[in-house]
C-alpha cells in the first residue's frame, strides 16, 4: 500500500486536493493500492510521535504549515527520520524557494495552486511520478549504516556516492541534497556489486547516478553535479559495467 497524506489545508483547498487525488487513482491502475487521508497539523505531528503508527509516503503541505514553527519541525522531521517520505508544497508563488530554503527543509515538488486548470494538471503529473518511483523503489534493497547512536535505512538507490575519512573511521555518504556521517566502511556499500563501483581506494560511487565520464582525465560526474576520479586501473571494468547497462557510446565522453 502507498499512503498519501493531505495536511492542515483549509477546507475549501483540502476537498479540493482529496477530491482530485481520489479521481486520479480511479483512472490509474497502480498495481498497489494507494490510501488518501486528510489530517490537520497537529493529528500528523501526533502520528509521527507514535512509534507504532505507519507513516506516509507522500505528504501533501500548503504554505501555511511552514509558518507555524511546529509545522516547519514536522516537515524537518520527515526530511530526516523518513528518507523515503516525499512531501508536495502547495504555494501562492512563483519560485518561492527562498521561503523553504531559510526554513531549511526539502520538497520534492512546489506547486503554483492559483492557476486551476495548470496547477490540476502539474499536481496529477507530480503524484504519478512518485507514486512511480515508489513502487519502483520497493524493489530496490536496502542498506543499514550506523550514526553515532542510532541505524538509519536507505534505499541503495537513494545513495550517489560515498568516501572514507581514515582519521576517524568514518564515512561520508552523500545523498541528493546532503552529506551524512557514518561509523562505517566501505566495504559495507562495495558489497552491493550491481549498484556501487570501486573507483579508487577512498571512494565508490553508485553507477546508476553516473552522468558522465571524462577518459581523459580518468573523472567521474554524477547526476548532481559531484565529480571523482577513478584509478587508471579501474576503468576496463567501469567501462565493462557500463556496457552491460547503457548505451556506452550515449554515456561515456571524452574531453578533448
Amino acid at each position: 500500500m502507498i499512503r498519501v497524506k493531505i495536511v492542515g489545508l483549509e477546507s475549501v483547498l483540502e476537498k479540493k486536493i482529496y477530491d482530485m487525488v481520489d479521481y486520479f487513482l480511479i483512472e490509474k491502475d497502480y498495481e498497489y493500492i494507494v490510501e488518501v487521508e486528510s489530517i490537520t497539523l497537529e493529528e500528523a505531528i501526533s502520528q509521527l510521535e507514535n512509534i507504532n503508527f505507519i507513516r506516509a509516503d507522500i505528504y501533501v503541505f500548503d504554505k501555511n504549515i511552514l509558518d507555524s514553527q511546529k509545522g516547519i519541525e514536522l516537515a524537518r522531521f520527515i526530511n530526516t527520520r523518513l528518507s523515503r517520505s516525499r512531501i508536495i508544497f502547495l504555494t501562492d508563488k512563483v519560485n518561492d524557494y527562498e521561503y523553504i530554503y531559510t526554513r531549511q527543509v526539502e520538497v520534492a515538488a512546489m506547486l503554483i495552486k492559483s492557476d486551476n486548470k495548470k496547477f490540476k494538471t502539474h499536481f496529477r503529473h507530480t503524484l504519478d511520478v512518485l507514486i512511480s518511483r515508489i513502487i519502483e523503489s520497493r524493489n530496490v534493497p536496502k542498506i543499514m549504516l550506523k550514526c553515532d547512536h542510532a541505524y538509519k535505512t536507505y534505499l541503495v538507490s537513494e545513495i550517489f556516492c560515498a568516501k572514507s575519512i581514515p582519521a576517524k573511521h568514518k564515512i561520508s555518504v552523500d545523498l541528493e541534497y546532503r552529506s551524512e556521517i557514518f561509523n562505517e566502511n566501505l566495504n559495507k556499500l562495495a558489497a552491493f556489486k550491481d549498484y556501487f563501483f570501486r573507483c579508487n581506494r577512498s571512494q565508490v560511487v553508485n553507477v546508476f547516478k553516473i552522468r558522465k565520464i571524462d577518459k581523459k582525465n580518468r573523472i567521474i560526474e554524477l547526476q548532481n553535479g559531484q565529480t571523482c576520479y577513478y584509478a587508471r586501473g579501474r576503468g576496463k571494468e567501469l567501462f565493462e559495467l557500463f556496457e552491460n547497462m547503457y548505451d556506452l557510446d550515449n554515456r561515456v565522453e571524452s574531453l578533448n
